[in-house]
């Protein structure tokens, strides 16, 4: 909120009227009214300003565009940076999350955001759920205007584009849905009410009929390490594996080391109860660790208590420690770290290269793949248009009766080169391919997409027939 030059003019952001964005308001400080800026669309404006002549200024957002500065300008937002987004921005790959709402164990009203894989894709996929940090912070349906969320709001986007449904929860204790939910009863070392929230996001993915239940995994940083810990010590049997980053793991000993321990036992008790340590022995999950050596806001010792603990249980675990950083991450590299390591575990125990389970193995007859070298694509003619087939890996399994690529015909051989071209081009420029691909079993061609997900990863969606498509990832490690 600010401002304007008169000092009688209040220009502020505000999500009323639109629950999970922010728009610019204005109004006279004197009644305490205000009026929107202009009419809402699908943007998310933050952090406003007022120049000496009235003119106001925002940064702006949206679902698939980062934030950047905007001017209002004849009734609309006009952009003073719209060259700022690089030609390479993956906009196309990214989706418009959804505004949910489902109810907690304890019946309260949770609100949060769904991203679904892009295109229509039919069967189960694996799950991740995101709890923020704060815990006094809101996720929105784009880009976030704090720096940290924006980039976790985009690795909530990557893995969506790579077949996860992502499910961003807005827990209690956080800010844009009034002040009981901020302010929530039993919350924290105070009775540890959030977890409620967890097992309601639990069961929100397993009534799904998109979600393989058996492939729910979990992550969040700070506050949201704290709920990934909560999560997999109170709900192991629902949640397949998690990333803690920075999570507090007991609250007592924590406030101990911070300089404000619980002095009261039953306060302390209840303290304990509210925490992962609580039920660590109900620890079954895998889980990674990771922490920064410098943390000062949840001290690393949080971690090394749960790592000693997970050992002791012996729950399957790895463990990340971060030299000479803090608790916000300084440098670029070290977010990285955590991402590139994030998207690596959890794929490691979700999956998402199955896209669909068994059901898509079986539709395809065998034909499968979940990772392996991109050299594996052949394409063969079929009339005017390329087909293909997927041959000789050890992540492939593949009829009997295909050909070997190792050892090409001749006259297939300039075919099987026109292939790997067309991966590397994919790879190189970002552009889709749209053909068919040969089923040998099946002895019928399949229209197939490839398109490229990231530096490692294309895409590929099968439509077996109309409406009937399924996406598996060609990975290359």
């Amino acid at each position: 909120m600010t401002l304007g030059p008169d000092r009688r003019r209040i220009v502020l952001a505000s999500n009323q009227g639109d629950i999970d964005r922010l728009h610019v308001w204005t109004g006279e400080a004197a009644s305490g009214r205000a009026v929107a800026a202009v009419p809402h669309d699908d943007g998310i404006e933050a952090y406003p300003d007022v120049a000496p002549d009235g003119t106001i200024f925002a940064l702006r957002s949206e679902a698939i565009r980062q934030l950047a500065p905007v001017v209002l300008r004849d009734g609309g937002w006009v952009s003073l940076a719209p060259a700022a987004m690089p030609a390479s921005f993956p906009a196309r790959d990214m989706v418009v999350p959804q505004s949910v709402t489902f109810a907690a164990k304890d019946g309260l009203t949770v609100h949060g955001q769904l991203f679904l894989p892009p295109g229509r894709v039919s069967g189960r996929r694996p799950a991740i759920m995101f709890f923020h940090g704060g815990p006094s912070r809101q996720m929105l349906t784009g880009f976030h205007y704090m720096s940290a969320y924006s980039y976790m709001y985009g690795l909530n986007e990557y893995f969506a584009s790579k077949g996860y449904v992502v499910l961003s929860v807005n827990y209690r204790g956080g800010i844009g849905y009034g002040l009981e939910y901020r302010e929530a009863k039993d919350f924290g070392p105070g009775g540890g009410s959030e977890a409620n929230d967890i097992l309601g996001a639990v069961s929100y993915l397993r009534g799904r009929d998109d979600v393989d239940a058996r492939h729910v995994g979990i992550w969040g940083g700070s506050y949201g390490g704290l709920m990934t810990a909560l999560g997999l010590a109170r709900a192991s049997d629902a949640i397949a594996v998690g990333v803690d980053y920075a999570g507090v793991y007991d609250w007592a000993s924590m406030l101990a080391v911070l300089g404000a321990p619980i002095e009261d036992a039953k306060a302390k008790a209840i303290a304990i109860a509210s925490s992962p340590v609580a039920t660590i022995d109900r620890w079954r999950s895998p889980v990674l660790v990771v922490h920064a050596d410098d943390d000062r806001n949840v001290p690393v010792q949080q971690s090394t208590q749960l790592i000693q603990d997970l050992e002791a249980h012996g729950v399957e675990h790895d463990t990340i420690l971060m030299p000479n950083e803090v608790h916000d991450l300084t440098r670029y590299a070290s977010w990285m770290q955590l991402f590139d390591a994030t998207d690596r575990y959890l794929a490691r125990y979700l999956k998402p290269g199955g896209a669909g389970g068994a059901s898509v193995r079986a539709a395809l007859d065998g034909i499968w793949v979940e990772k392996g070298p991109l050299t594996t694509f052949r394409f063969e003619p079929c009339g005017e248009t390329p087909c293909g087939i997927l041959l000789d890996s050890p992540y492939i399994k593949q009829d009997a009766g295909a050909r070997d690529i190792k050892n090409p015909q001749p006259d297939l051989r300039n075919h099987a080169l026109k292939g790997l071209t067309v991966l590397r081009d994919l790879r190189q420029t970002g552009a889709r391919y749209v053909g068919r691909i040969y089923i040998p079993s099946r002895g019928q061609s399949y229209h197939v997409t490839l398109q490229p997900v990231d530096a490692r990863t294309i895409g590929m969606t099968i439509c077996l027939a109309k409406g009937d498509c399924h996406t598996v990832m060609l990975v290359s490690y």
